[in-house]
Order: structure tokens, then sequence, then C-alpha cells
């Protein structure tokens, strides 16, 4: 069950609030729909997914530029809850003596995206073509 009611009755300041556990629920939030092209990027990508290349795969799929700020900040956050993991290469001198971060999904991240998945494709189930009329 994914809610389990449980109601508590708190008098505060003679107002009644109730409570109810939710249990599981919160374990059902999806990642968004920017984390799952981010992470779709990385697997395509394999062994070759950093900064630059995560951009521009994004770019390729979606057709919309993301500032190498916001990716980054995404990138640590989804490392950050699990879903990423990364490593640096050795200092290349074709890069001015800097490594890469290379950036693999976990195991978790793999998860993430079949749940995601799965919940769309059954959203999307019997629907053939959108029109902006419903009939």
């Amino acid at each position: 069950m994914l809610y389990s009611k449980q109601k508590i009755s708190v008098n505060l300041f003679d107002i009644n609030y109730v409570v109810y556990n939710i249990g599981d629920a919160m374990s059902t939030k999806f990642i968004s729909r920017s984390e799952e092209f981010l992470l779709l990027a990385v697997w395509r990508l394999k062994e070759n997914a950093y900064g630059v290349t995560i951009r521009d795969q994004i770019k390729e799929a979606t057709g919309k530029t993301w500032a190498y700020g916001a990716l980054f900040v995404m990138l640590r956050r989804l490392e950050k809850k699990g879903y990423l993991t990364s490593h640096f290469t050795d200092p290349s001198s074709q890069r001015g003596g800097k490594s890469k971060r290379i950036f693999k999904l976990s195991v978790q991240g793999v998860k993430a995206l079949r749940e995601v998945r799965k919940a769309q494709e059954s959203a999307w189930l019997g629907i053939e073509e959108l029109s902006v009329r419903q009939e």
C-alpha cells in the first residue's frame, strides 16, 4: 500500500490538525525531464561522457543548448544523489595540462531511467496522436 493513513489529531491553539503518514510515497518520485536528458546523454557517451560532450549530446537530442553552469550544477547534484559517479583522467598536454572529469551512470541511475521510462510508456499507452481538440 502506497499510503498508510495514520490519523493523528493534535490540538494546537484550539485548532485540530490531521497528520498522515505517507510511508513509501516519497520513494515514488521520478527524476525530472532535464535529469533524464542528462542521464541519457551520459549513457550514450559511455567513457567519453564529460562536460563538453554531454552538452553537445543534449543539444543533438533536444535542440536546446544548456549553459555550462547549469550543466555542471546538475551533474554534481545527480552525483550527490547517487545517480552518477565520476573520475578524473590523466592530465593532457592537448588540454593545457588539465584533466577531464568523466561521468558514468550508477546502478541507481540506470534504475531511475528505467522507472521513468516505464511510467512514461504507461502514461502514453493508447494515445496515438495528440490534437488540439479532445474527442
